[in-house]
Formats: structure tokens, C-alpha cells, sequence
């Protein structure tokens, strides 16, 4: 498991239902998959050009059955969101970063 962290900042005022400090993200994988080093590449990228704090953890569903089964996770590479509720699944990575944004902040 790989687990990376930004540093907790002051809550900042964003066009998506006001401010976000906490984000809690997992991307189930199967191996290093070149189709799990492009969205890992993609999240790194998005999520780094915003004042977003947030915990993703890289998780391979071959030592992680248990997480992935409780996430409900049925196909790799899968990013879930588990805070702000609700929960949501998405796929990545997405041809369109700006949607993937919108899936991940709203």
C-alpha cells in the first residue's frame, strides 16, 4: 500500500458547495498495470493543482481483498471517494480531467 498525504491547509473557498479540507480517496489497482500508473499519474497531477487537503491511498486488490470488498470495488483501476459522503466510485483515468475533477470535488 502506498499512502500519500498534502498537508492539512486553511480551508479555501471553491466553486463547488463551498469549502473542501478533507478528502479521503482509494485507488484500487491490480499490479502496476500501465493503466493504473496513468491514473495514478492523473490523480497526482489533479490533485496537486488544487488547495484540496486529501489522504490517497494505492491499494493493490490482491493484498487488500478485504478493503476492496468492503469499498465494493468490481473492476481496476477504480478511485473511490470516501469522504464527503456520499461515497462514489470512479473510473479512472478519464479522458477529461475537468469531469474527473468535478467527480472528485462535488
Amino acid at each position: 500500500m502506498i499512502a500519500l498525504f498534502k498537508p492539512p491547509e486553511p480551508a479555501v473557498e471553491s466553486s463547488h458547495n463551498g469549502p473542501v479540507t478533507d478528502l479521503c480517496l482509494r485507488l484500487y489497482i491490480r499490479q502496476r498495470t500501465p493503466e493504473a500508473k496513468a491514473a495514478l499519474s492523473q490523480l497526482h497531477a489533479l490533485l496537486e493543482s488544487t488547495d484540496v487537503t486529501y489522504e490517497l491511498q494505492v491499494l493493490d486488490v490482491s493484498n487488500n481483498r478485504e478493503l476492496a470488498l468492503e469499498d465494493q470495488v468490481p473492476f481496476t483501476p477504480l478511485l473511490v471517494r470516501r469522504s464527503p459522503s456520499p461515497i462514489r466510485w470512479i473510473t479512472v483515468p478519464q479522458q477529461n480531467s475537468d469531469e474527473l475533477r468535478d467527480e472528485i470535488l462535488s
